[in-house]
C-alpha cells in the first residue's frame, strides 16, 4: 500500500487516492429526479382512470371539468413528492447528528478529518468510545475490544490483536490502537451489504393493493355504465351520437374525482402527526400497513430495554475492596459526555465511582485483557509499598483461582461453607437473569510472579439491562389489539426469558427457542413452531429473515425492528421495517419503512394506532364518495328512464358543483376525524380484506340508491311547478342528503347520538358552512344564472329538508338492527 507507518500518507497522495477511489461513504440508492417522482405518482391506477376521464371530458367539450381533474392529479402528485422529500430531509437531519470524524496520521502529524475523506493506506488511531470509520488491519492494539453487534448481531465484545481486521461502523468499547485502512466506502463489508439492499424491490402495501383493486372495479363500473347506457338509449330509439355522449358523461360522473387527492392528503397529515410522536414515515402508504400489523418482531436491546446496564445486586455487600477493585479493574473512562466504554464497565463505574481519584492514587502497571477463552480481566496497580492485582470475570473462572475469601475485612481460608454460600448467591443471580461478575485480589511484592492464582475472593455483582418502564403497558395494549410481540435477541436465553417474563411477553419457558435449536429446523418445521415461540435467543442475523418469512407464511403482517447492518435484510423482508433513529445505522434506516427518532417501543404502539385511525378514515371517505357518486348516477339514470331524454335533472355545472363542493369537503372532514377510543380494542384487519368488507358494499349501494331515489322524488315534486323548480329541488336534495350522509359515516356501528361532541366538531362545522353556501346558491341572484337555480317556497323547503334528513333516519334504523 506504499505506506510509511510513522509518517502516514502525504496530503497530496491522500488527495490523489481520494480522486481515484472516491469518498469513504456508503452509496444510497440513487434518489430519483423530481420529474421521475412526478411520473411515478401518475402510475396509480386511480390517477390513470382520472386521466382517461379528463380526455373524455375534453372530447365532450367540458373543458372546465377537465381542468379541475388535471388540478386534482397535480395536487396528488405534489403531495406524494413532498412526503418522500420530507422523509429524506428528516433522515438527513438524523445522519447529521452522527457525522463521524477520524484521527488520522498525515505528513507525520495527527489530524482530525472527516471520515468521508479517508483513503486506502491511511493510518487511523482508535480509542474507546469511537466508531471505526473503514475496514482496517490493526498495526497496534492496547487491549483493544470492539462491539461488532451492528455487523454480526453478537452482543459479546471481541478482543482485537495486532494483525486482526476491524470493520466499518463497529464500535471501540475499550482500549486503543491504530490501523491501516484497507477498504473504504462500498468496498467495505458494510458496503457490500448495502449494495445488495439497494437492488431489492419493495412489496406493495395492503393499501396499495386495495386501491388497485378499487381502481379496477371503478374502471369496470364506468365501462359497464357507458355500454349499458348506450345500449339502453339505442333500444329506446334515441340518437346514436347523442346517446354515446350521454353514456360517456354518465361514466365520467361515476368517477369520484376527489378520491385520489383526499387519500393522499389524509396520509400526508398522518405523517405529520406521526413525526410529532417521533415516528418518521419514509413512505406514505406504509402508514396504513402499520394498522394491519399483527406480529411485531422486536430487538431486545435498546427497544424493549434501556440499553444501559445497571448493577442491581451485590454479594455480600458493598465493601471498600469491592468498590475499589471494580473501579480500578475497568477500562471505561469518564468524560463530558458521560462514561465511555463497554456497557458493562460503564455500569460498574457509575455504580462504584466515588470522589477519590483511584486511578491516580493507584496507577496501573500492567493489564491482562478479557477474552472469550480467559473469561477474566486482570490489572496490576502500584500501592505505597507493594503491588495489588485485581481480577474480575465469570464467577466459576475467578473462584477456581481463589484460595482465600475476604470476611468482614479479614482474609480467611476459602472453605466449603464459603464456597456453598458464594455458589448459591451466584446461582440466585443467574436465575434472576443477572449477568454475574466476580472480583478477587492479591497483594504481591514482586510483579514478576505468577499473579492470577492464590487469589482472595472479594465479592460479586449482578447486572442487567433493565426494561423500559413504559414497554410493559405498550405490550399489554398490543395484545389487547390482537398484535403479538416476539423478542429476538443475541443474548443468552435465561436473560432473554427473564426480560420477556417481566414485560409479560411470555411466562412459559417452553416458548423460548435458542439459535442452536433454530439452526436444526427446516423452513417447514420453523413454520409450524413459530406460532408458539415468543422469544428467540442467541440468533444469528440470517435467522431473522427466516423468522420473518415463517411468520408471513401464516398470513401475518409483520413489523420488524432493527438498528444494525445485520438487521437490514430482515427490515427489507418485513411488511413494515422499523429502524432505530438514535442507534440505527444508515443502512438499516435506508432498508426501513419507518424510523423511530426516539428508539422507543411505545412509539411503535402509537404508530399502529395511528395506522388504524388513518385506514378507518380513508375507508369512511371512500364509502362516502362512492355512495354520493352512485346517488348521482342513479338520479341521472332514473330521470332518463322515467322522464325521458327531454328532461334534464341536473345540469353539467350542477354535477361539477356537487363533485367539487358537497363531495370533496365532507370527505376530507371524514378523512381527518379524531380517532376513536376503541381502535386498540379491535383485532387487526386481514391483509386481503376489501375496503367493502363488514357490510361496506351493501352500505354504499343502499345509501347510493336512497340518495338517488330521494333526488328523483324531489325532481318529480318540483315538476308540478316547472322543470327549473324540479331541477333546483333535485340539486338541493342531492347536495343536502350528501351532507347528512357525512354524519352516518362518523361511526359505522354506533348511533350518531352516542358520539362525543369533540369527534363531531369538525364535521358539523363543514356541514354548517356548506349548508349556508347551498342556501346562498338558491337565494342569491349571482348563482341563478351560473347554476340555473331559483328560490324555493316554504313548502318546497320542507320537502327538501325532510327528504335529505330521511337518510339519517334510515341509517340509524340499519345500525340499530345491526347492533
Amino acid at each position: 500500500m506504499e505506506i510509511k507507518t510513522k509518517m502516514g500518507l502525504s496530503q497530496e497522495e491522500a488527495r490523489r487516492r481520494l480522486r481515484r477511489d472516491g469518498y469513504n461513504v456508503l452509496e444510497e440508492k440513487k434518489k430519483p429526479h423530481p420529474a421521475v417522482l412526478f411520473v411515478n405518482q401518475l402510475k396509480d391506477p386511480l390517477v390513470l382512470i382520472l386521466l382517461v376521464a379528463t380526455i373524455m371530458s375534453m372530447l365532450l367539450g367540458e373543458v372546465l371539468d377537465a381542468l379541475i381533474m388535471i388540478a386534482v392529479v397535480m395536487i396528488n402528485a405534489v403531495i406524494g413528492i413532498w412526503q418522500e422529500m420530507k422523509a429524506e430531509r428528516s433522515l438527513a437531519a438524523l445522519r447529521q447528528l452522527n457525522s463521524p470524524t477520524a484521527l488520522c496520521l498525515r505528513d507525520g502529524k495527527l489530524i482530525q478529518i472527516d471520515s468521508r475523506e479517508l483513503v486506502r493506506g491511511d493510518v487511523v488511531y482508535l480509542r474507546t468510545g469511537t466508531y471505526i470509520p473503514a475496514d482496517m488491519t490493526l498495526l497496534e492494539s492496547q487491549s483493544l475490544a470492539v462491539d461488532e453487534s451492528s455487523l454480526t448481531g453478537e452482543s459479546e465484545h471481541v478482543s482485537k490483536r495486532l494483525g486482526d481486521a476491524v470493520f466499518m461502523s463497529t464500535y471501540v468499547t475499550y482500549g486503543s490502537g491504530c490501523g491501516r485502512v484497507e477498504k473504504t466506502g462500498m468496498q467495505t463489508e458494510m458496503g457490500q451489504i448495502a449494495s445488495l439492499l439497494n437492488h431489492r424491490e419493495r412489496q406493495l402495501t395492503p393499501l396499495e393493493q386495495r386501491m388497485a383493486s378499487l381502481s379496477q372495479k371503478l374502471g369496470l363500473l364506468c365501462l359497464g355504465i357507458c355500454i349499458g347506457m348506450f345500449l339502453f338509449g339505442l333500444l329506446r330509439g334515441h340518437d346514436f351520437f347523442g346517446m354515446l355522449l350521454t353514456a360517456i358523461s354518465l361514466a365520467v360522473a361515476a368517477i369520484p374525482e376527489g378520491l385520489v387527492a383526499i387519500v393522499s392528503i389524509v396520509l400526508a397529515l398522518g405523517t405529520v402527526r406521526m413525526a410529532k410522536q417521533n415516528a418518521i414515515m419514509r413512505r406514505l402508504d406504509a402508514i396504513e400497513s402499520l394498522g394491519s400489523v399483527n406480529m411485531i418482531c422486536s430487538d431486545k436491546t435498546g427497544t424493549l430495554t434501556q440499553n444501559k446496564m445497571q448493577v442491581v445486586r451485590t454479594y455480600p455487600h458493598v465493601t471498600a475492596e469491592l468498590s475499589e477493585g471494580m473501579v480500578l479493574c475497568n477500562n471505561a473512562v469518564a468524560s463530558e459526555k458521560g462514561y465511555q466504554g463497554s456497557a458493562t464497565e460503564k455500569a460498574l463505574l457509575a455504580y462504584f465511582q466515588n470522589e477519590d481519584k483511584l486511578s491516580e492514587r493507584y496507577p496501573r502497571v500492567k493489564e491482562w485483557p478479557f477474552d472469550s477463552e480467559r473469561k477474566r480481566m486482570s490489572t496490576l496497580h502500584r500501592y505505597q509499598d507493594h503491588y495489588r492485582l485485581y481480577t474480575k470475570g465469570a464467577l466459576e473462572v475467578v473462584l477456581a483461582r481463589c484460595d482465600y475469601v475476604l470476611q468482614e475485612g479479614r482474609v480467611c481460608i476459602l472453605e466449603e461453607k464459603h464456597l456453598a454460600m458464594i455458589e448459591k448467591a451466584g446461582n440466585d443471580m443467574a436465575e434472576a437473569a443477572l449477568r454475574v461478575l466476580a472480583l478477587a485480589f492479591r497483594d504481591v511484592i514482586d510483579p514478576a510472579d505468577q499473579l492470577e492464582e492464590h487469589l482472595v475472593f472479594v465479592g460479586m455483582v449482578g447486572m442487567i439491562d433493565p426494561p423500559r418502564p413504559e414497554v410493559k403497558d405498550s405490550i399489554r395494549q398490543c395484545r389487547q389489539a390482537g398484535v403479538e410481540v416476539t423478542m429476538i435477541t443475541g443474548d443468552h436465553e435465561k436473560t432473554a426469558f427473564a426480560i420477556a417474563r417481566e414485560l409479560d411477553i411470555t411466562h412459559n419457558v417452553h416458548q423460548v427457542m435458542n439459535g442452536a435449536t433454530l439452526a436444526t429446523l427446516s423452513d417447514e418445521e420453523l413454520y409450524r413452531k413459530v406460532a408458539s415461540v415468543r422469544v428467540f435467543a442467541r440468533v444469528k442475523p440470517s435467522d431473522k429473515v427466516r423468522i420473518v418469512e415463517a411468520c408471513q407464511k401464516h398470513g401475518w403482517l409483520v413489523a420488524m425492528t432493527g438498528d444494525g447492518v445485520n438487521d437490514a435484510p430482515a427490515l427489507k423482508k418485513a411488511d413494515v421495517g422499523i429502524a432505530m433513529g438514535k442507534t440505527g445505522l444508515d443502512v438499516a434506516k435506508q432498508a426501513s419503512d419507518m424510523v423511530l427518532a426516539d428508539d422507543h417501543f411505545e412509539t411503535i404502539t402509537r404508530a399502529i394506532e395511528e395506522g388504524r385511525h388513518i385506514y378507518g378514515n380513508i375507508r369512511k371517505a371512500i364509502l362516502y364518495l362512492l355512495s354520493c357518486n352512485l346517488g348521482e348516477i342513479m338520479s341521472i339514470f332514473g330521470a332518463l328512464l322515467f322522464f325521458g331524454e327531454e328532461m334534464t335533472i341536473l345540469t353539467p355545472v350542477m354535477i361539477l358543483w356537487v363533485n367539487l363542493v358537497t363531495d370533496s369537503f365532507p370527505a376530507l372532514a371524514l378523512g381527518v376525524l379524531p380517532e376513536s377510543n376503541d381502535l386498540m380494542k379491535e383485532k387487526p384487519r386481514p391483509k386481503e380484506e376489501s375496503l367493502f368488507s363488514h357490510g361496506g358494499l351493501v352500505f354504499t349501494i343502499l345509501n347510493g340508491l336512497v340518495i338517488g331515489l330521494m333526488t328523483l322524488v324531489a325532481f318529480r315534486y318540483g315538476l308540478n311547478e316547472s322543470e327549473s323548480c324540479g331541477r333546483t329541488m333535485a340539486f338541493m336534495v342531492l347536495s343536502l342528503s350528501q351532507l347528512a350522509h357525512t354524519l352516518n359515516l362518523v361511526s359505522e356501528k354506533k348511533s350518531l347520538f352516542q358520539e362525543k361532541g369533540e369527534r363531531l366538531k369538525l364535521v358539523l362545522m363543514v356541514i354548517l358552512a356548506l349548508t349556508v353556501l347551498q342556501l346562498a346558491v338558491v337565494n342569491l341572484g349571482i348563482f341563478w344564472r351560473l347554476l340555473g337555480t331559483l328560490p324555493l317556497s316554504f313548502d318546497q323547503w320542507c320537502v327538501v329538508i325532510g327528504l335529505a334528513l330521511s337518510l339519517i333516519g334510515i341509517n340509524e334504523c340499519v345500525k340499530w338492527f345491526g347492533r
